[in-house]
């Protein structure tokens, strides 16, 4: 169930950044979703981990479609001549840390911050509090389910 939590919620994140980039696009999460997991599906028949949606920079480009295909067709050939663990090697792990540290704390947090304490009562904003600090510290399937309980005593004691 975390992970089906930890996909959806990067579906949406990843999938309106990806699409903010194009300018013109909006995301559909439903699509994304769907064909997400029917890419897990297909990876976990072969014995792979799930595959999850990603923030392409193709999506700025002039023609994305075009640009996705390519960059898909240049990583089939550096998995195909076994490139990748030879590659690996020069790209220091505290660049990946760094990206991801960034996109987390200044792209996705504020985003998803703000539509979560925008309108709605207090309670609302405790419920959410709660979800944000107990995913932070744990994982998201702790935080929600944590959230659901604060939820449901605060309908209990209405």
């Amino acid at each position: 169930m975390a992970l089906a939590c930890l996909t959806i919620g990067a579906n949406i994140a990843f999938g309106n950044i990806t699409a903010s980039m194009t300018g013109k696009y909006e995301a559909n999460i439903d699509h994304l979703t769907i064909y997400s997991g029917l890419a897990d599906a297909v990876s976990s028949l072969f014995g792979g981990g799930p595959v999850e949606a990603i923030i392409s920079a193709t999506a700025a480009a002039p023609n994305p479609l075009n640009s996705g295909v390519l960059m898909m067709v240049i990583m089939a050939v550096i998995l195909f001549f076994g490139l990748l663990p030879k590659i690996s090697k020069y790209i220091p792990g505290h660049s990946v840390h760094g990206f991801l540290f960034i996109l987390g704390a200044i792209v996705t947090v504020p985003t998803n911050a703000s539509l979560a304490f925008s309108g709605g009562s207090p309670q609302d904003y405790v419920v959410a509090a709660t979800a944000m600090t107990v995913t932070a510290a744990n994982d998201p399937f702790i935080g929600l389910l944590v959230a659901l309980v604060v939820k449901y005593i605060f309908i209990f004691i209405r």
